[in-house]
């Protein structure tokens, strides 16, 4: 990202990762994967540069207020049983779904 220019994109792959997590990690994985995967591929595919670092933006700030969630309230073990599937679920997909329609939307870039 260049010095002093304004990314929407990243906000709202932020608010995106943020929502979806919330409103999937009740539901069964295949789901959670699903809406990850289909928002990953988005990102990739409208943004091709950044590739499988659309995942760190979809789930990186949700992991970071995770963390703080552990270390300030505790209950590690509930934390591990409950919401730990849903987020590597969630960190797979993203991560998949970005690089795969990233190099998808390089490769039909390139062709005549």
């Amino acid at each position: 990202m260049k010095k002093g220019s304004f990314k929407f994109q990243y906000i709202l792959a932020v608010l995106y990762g943020m929502g979806t997590f919330y409103l999937t990690s009740k539901e069964a994985l295949l789901i959670t994967f699903g809406a990850f995967l289909v928002a990953g591929g988005l990102f990739g595919f409208i943004w091709p540069r950044e590739s499988w670092r659309w995942g760190l933006w979809l789930l990186g700030p949700l992991f970071v207020l995770m963390s703080f969630s552990i270390l300030f309230a505790g209950q590690l073990d509930v934390f591990i049983k409950k919401d730990l599937p849903s987020l590597m679920v969630a960190a797979v997909s993203s991560f998949l779904g970005s690089f795969i329609f990233a190099r998808v939307k390089r490769r039909s870039r390139n062709r005549p």
